[in-house]
């Protein structure tokens, strides 16, 4: 009885969310959001991530809009590349061929104002849409490419992101072994918190996918440690979200609920779709 009322309760909660969406999404947005909590409860994984891939898209439309104005804006070759590559990012989940299309574009760009840092990240969100189209022979070959080129030109962030995203190749694989070896190093070599947070994550939601729950236990409560060194963003969502299930999977529904809810709020006033469909 205690469960099936917190399960009502998420429910609750999501529907709070789509209440304060009124405003910012149309009807048929809500009609989708409304289908992929079925999905969810019903347990049917295909519909719900397509689902949660039209509903993500709404968020990525303002976000792209955003960078394209910034792109316009734009005083040097550089800052058009970093900005282009960042668009190819929002673009990822709604149009994910204009996204590899940008991909395209900013590493030739790069290599043409011989800027490597630019094209590595031309390469790592190549790699990332392909590894996301289902390609992940591709993808790790880009990926390693862009390792390649950031080690030589001492690019650490570069390196990082590069391994990060090869270790979640490798954990789509469940080659573990070197998933971790390259989620370690990632995590080691870069300065930036972001992607030490998302590497730390990826290894507890290794763990929690083995049923090795008190290593996941460790390492999500390790991550959502460092949440509070870094601005609001889609992290603050995905942390606690990850760090809920272990709770629950453990048992504790409550204090799973208490995560859902932390993550839920955040997701909300970012209008981030997709880690609000993972609740």
């Amino acid at each position: 009885m205690k469960q099936l009322t917190i399960k009502l309760e998420l429910v609750k909660l999501k529907a709070v969310v789509l209440s304060r969406s009124l405003t910012l999404y149309n009807l048929d947005d809500l009609h989708l959001w409304r289908l992929a909590i079925k999905a969810l409860y019903m347990k049917l994984p295909c519909l719900l991530i397509f689902l949660l891939t039209q509903l993500l898209a709404q968020a990525q439309v303002v976000e792209a809009d955003r960078l394209k104005r910034l792109l316009k804006k734009a005083d040097s070759d550089t800052s058009r590349v970093v900005l282009k590559a960042r668009l190819a990012h929002a673009f990822l989940f709604f149009n994910s061929d204009s996204a590899m299309t940008l991909c395209e574009q900013v590493i030739a760009e790069a290599q043409k104002i011989h800027f490597p840092k630019g094209e590595v990240m031309g390469l790592n969100e190549l790699g990332n849409a392909l590894r996301l189209r289902g390609d992940l022979p591709k993808s790790l070959q880009l990926s390693l490419r862009a390792l390649e080129i950031s080690k030589a030109n001492e690019d650490r962030e570069g390196q990082a992101t590069s391994m990060v995203y090869m270790g979640s190749i490798f954990l789509q694989l469940k080659e573990h072994k070197q998933a971790l070896q390259y989620l370690h190093h990632a995590k080691r070599i870069t300065s930036r918190i972001n992607i030490q947070i998302l590497a730390v994550c990826q290894i507890g939601d290794m763990y929690q996918n083995m049923d090795m729950l008190d290593s996941a236990m460790l390492f999500q409560q390790k991550a959502y440690a460092q949440l509070k060194n870094i601005p609001r963003g889609t992290l603050k969502s995905l942390v606690p979200t990850r760090l809920g299930l272990v709770y629950d999977k453990l048992g504790n529904h409550d204090e799973a609920l208490s995560y859902y809810q932390s993550a839920l709020k955040n997701a909300d006033i970012l209008g981030d779709r997709l880690n609000q469909g993972r609740i």
